[in-house]
């Protein structure tokens, strides 16, 4: 070969540039099939070391995701109180009055089996979470083993016992669903799906609830 051929097929850097930047895509896709076939060899080896690294990808599986919306509901704020209720009726017999105190502790929370498919999804390390909106959880909320009569005069039938029954619920409800109890149960919320979500790995958590 002449000297004047091996000079035409030199390696020169402006050819370099220019491959580089016309087939960066196929070095990309080279790096990666190395990657992948490296992480494999350090997988069958036994020498792959498993911890969370910012800005990676974190591998949660649809099974742990469906295991925390099969869970239900999440208490996230209790509130105990009592109301006293009465009611009198006149009659031939004389005047008959039933008072009474009913004890309850209102359970605020939110209830996964109303959130949305798409209410968790992940990029790299930050988790983006939708809660259905806070709530009362159950509505039948009174304790009857702490609820007792004050003072009772005359007989009462079941369904006036259920009017005063219902006449307390209603009014703790009022009292105690106030928009500050909300927003405590809501902001608690807020810290145990951020706690659940620093478990799984993820160093970041967006968290909305539906209707806000």
């Amino acid at each position: 070969m002449t000297h004047r051929e091996t000079s035409r097929h030199r390696w020169k850097p402006g050819r370099a540039l220019l491959w580089l930047a016309t087939h960066w895509q196929l070095l990309v896709a080279a790096a990666l099939v190395v990657a992948a076939l490296w992480a494999y060899r350090q997988c069958r080896t036994g020498q792959t070391s498993i911890g969370v690294v910012p800005g990676r990808a974190i591998d949660t599986t649809p099974e742990e995701i469906r295991a925390l919306r099969d869970i239900g509901q999440w208490e996230t704020l209790t509130v105990s109180t009592e109301e006293l209720v009465d009611t009198f009726a006149t009659d031939w017999r004389g005047t008959r009055q039933l008072v009474r105190i009913y004890a309850g502790t209102l359970r605020l929370g939110v209830d996964l089996g109303e959130a949305a498919d798409d209410w968790f999804h992940a990029a790299g390390d930050t988790a983006y979470v939708r809660l259905p909106r806070v709530k009362l959880l159950d509505d039948r909320f009174i304790d009857e083993a702490r609820s007792r009569s004050f003072y009772e005069r005359g007989r009462w039938d079941a369904d006036t016992r259920e009017q005063l029954y219902e006449r307390a619920r209603r009014a703790m409800v009022r009292r105690c669903l106030t928009p500050a109890n909300l927003k405590a149960a809501e902001q608690s919320a807020r810290e145990q799906f951020s706690a659940l979500m620093r478990g799984l790995g993820y160093t970041t958590t967006l968290i909305t609830f539906e209707n806000h």
